[in-house]
């Protein structure tokens, strides 16, 4: 069942259904770090709001040009050309 699980996290990550909240390192009895860490995810909604981040609310198409715009003179080239591949934009 972990193919599964794993499957249905990545399918939840890349539609942003879900986010990554926080990695803590796990710790022996005696507190020294030991074994794999965990990761905690949470909801895109919720930890939009616990972390004041709006929702925007034009279309795809314009939040794409006001992306565009954002990165132009600060992103470096192959910064841009994997979002844009990323985000099919």
């Amino acid at each position: 069942m972990k193919t599964a699980f794993d499957n249905a996290l990545n399918e939840l990550q890349g539609t942003a259904d879900i986010v990554i909240s926080g990695v803590r390192a796990k710790l022996n009895a005696d507190g020294e770090v030991n074994g794999w860490n965990s990761t905690s995810f949470e909801t895109a909604g919720h930890w939009m709001q616990a972390n004041d981040v709006h929702r925007f609310a034009g279309s795809r198409e314009e939040a794409a040009a006001w992306l565009q715009k954002a990165m132009k003179d600060t992103w470096t080239p192959a910064a841009k050309a994997w979002i844009n591949k990323v985000l099919s934009i």
